[in-house]
């Protein structure tokens, strides 16, 4: 009984896998991310789910990575700027004054050497 069980779940995940490959199902969702997927069709019916260059029509593997699609368009002339993720500048502002937090510094420095505790203590 256990050992059909297990069988049934094994050839379930084998349909799965093999029908769902990573490269595919996510190929669709790196797409929308970055500058380079205008200028690439995925849905052509001669090549589908592969980058198409649509000024050249060149084929692109499914594994073929962004920064290799943005060197094609390199070639065309075509610049597709990488998109930064946006920094946040917040204003320091420090809870303690400098000669409260040398105290509380020198504090910390005698806990960790008396009790023994790891370094690591302080980052958790």
């Amino acid at each position: 009984m256990l050992e059909d069980n297990v069988s049934d779940i094994n050839s379930q995940l084998s349909q799965e896998t093999s029908t769902n490959s990573p490269s595919q199902s996510n190929y669709k969702k790196r797409a929308q991310k970055s500058s380079v997927w205008p200028h690439f069709d995925l849905d052509t019916p001669d090549h589908p789910r592969e980058p198409v260059c649509k000024k050249c029509k060149d084929v692109f593997s499914t594994s073929s990575g962004v920064s290799t699609l943005r060197r094609h368009l390199k070639g065309h002339q075509i610049v597709a700027p990488a998109i930064r993720q946006t920094t946040l500048h917040f204003p320091r502002t420090d809870p303690h004054n400098d000669e409260e937090q040398k105290i509380r510094n020198d504090k910390l420095i005698t806990w960790i050497i008396i009790d023994q505790q790891p370094f690591t203590v302080v980052d958790n």
